[in-house]
């Protein structure tokens, strides 16, 4: 009976979570994170799960009630993004310019084991930033700021791991995938460069399936962090 939302708060050192039952009235969650940002929130059979950004105790924190929280795993990275598929939930993290990203997956909440390590083989592939359940697979937008390769999109079927997007769409300079959603039974993904940001379709997910769709020529240096998508009430 909830909606709760997270934040980052860079100059204090310490994210927050904040819940409303009418989405004018918040009241803040009353607990220490020991985080820089609570980055991604995700609620699963009645527990909320969070995850945390930090660079000495960054992890996946839960609560049966909104505001008694327990830590239950800690990370080598900071948890990006969550998503739930097929009986798991899955986290993906940020990583540092010399290793990718991981993958974590849980069918319980407490036990969480590597699903996908070194950004599935290419250190550049280093932050696990967005998601989305798409035609019977579980899709990731994956960052790469090296300017090498690109972001790019990762699906699995639960046990195996893709790449139907390896290069920036085309350009290495599109880092970031940060929106991934499905809108009238197609998958859109939103991506940036320091010229553009862009949103492309496919109408099943497949590599070589993609075609822009919009771009807005109104793009900078930190742009690539700066995209998202929500379909909402007939509209994208």
């Amino acid at each position: 009976n909830y909606l709760y939302i997270s934040n980052s708060n860079w100059a204090e050192g310490a994210g927050h979570i904040y819940r409303s039952t009418n989405g004018r009235d918040w009241e803040q969650i009353a607990q220490d994170f020991n985080a820089w940002s609570v980055s991604s929130l995700i609620s699963v059979s009645d527990v909320l799960y969070a995850g945390t950004w930090s660079f000495t105790n960054p992890g996946i924190w839960r609560s049966a009630n909104g505001t008694s929280w327990t830590q239950v795993f800690t990370s080598a990275l900071p948890i990006a993004t969550f998503n739930k598929f097929n009986g798991g939930i899955y986290a993906g993290t940020f990583c540092s310019d010399s290793e990718g990203g991981t993958i974590w997956k849980s069918t319980d909440g407490d036990t969480w084991l590597p699903f996908v390590t070194n950004g599935n083989g290419d250190p550049h592939a280093c932050g696990v930033i967005s998601s989305v359940v798409f035609a019977e697979n579980l899709y990731f937008g994956v960052a790469d700021w090296s300017g090498i390769a690109g972001g790019r999109i990762w699906r699995t079927d639960g046990t195996t791991v893709t790449e139907v997007v390896g290069d920036g769409f085309g350009n290495p300079n599109n880092t970031t995938p940060g929106g991934l959603e499905v809108f009238g039974e197609r998958l859109y993904a939103s991506i940036a460069s320091d010229e553009s940001y862009q949103v492309w379709v496919s109408e099943d997910g497949d590599p070589d399936s993609w075609s822009m769709v919009w771009e807005l020529l109104k793009a900078g240096s930190e742009a690539g962090d700066a995209t998202g998508l929500i379909a909402y009430n007939n509209h994208l």
